[in-house]
């Protein structure tokens, strides 16, 4: 995974954490057991993200392959369709964490 999608997964991870302690924290539970699986929760969307970012980047050096001269093209049109796919992503795992607060992340 290219290290600028890597950081913005990571990014998106540390402050869906900060925002769930928060939360909990408000709440009087900073040290409820319910707060970890949150968390662990969170590492695993984190983690779906990777994967799905990384069937991405294996589709693209397919297509760079088999479209030859042509790939510069398609590797730029696919880096925006991936830089779209993790804004998708990281919006949806916000929305799925604000059911838990009522609020996004």
């Amino acid at each position: 995974l290219p290290a600028p999608m890597e950081a913005a997964v990571e990014q998106w991870k540390q402050q869906a954490k900060a925002d769930v302690q928060g939360r909990y924290a408000q709440m009087g539970l900073g040290n409820s057991s319910d707060i970890q699986h949150e968390l662990a929760r969170i590492d695993l969307m984190g983690e779906a993200m990777k994967a799905q970012l990384l069937q991405s980047q294996q589709g693209l050096a397919l297509e760079a392959l088999q479209t030859g001269v042509s790939a510069g093209t398609g590797v730029a049109q696919t880096a925006a369709q991936q830089q779209n796919t993790l804004a998708g992503l990281i919006q949806q795992a916000n929305q799925a964490l604000g059911h838990l607060g009522g609020a996004t992340a």
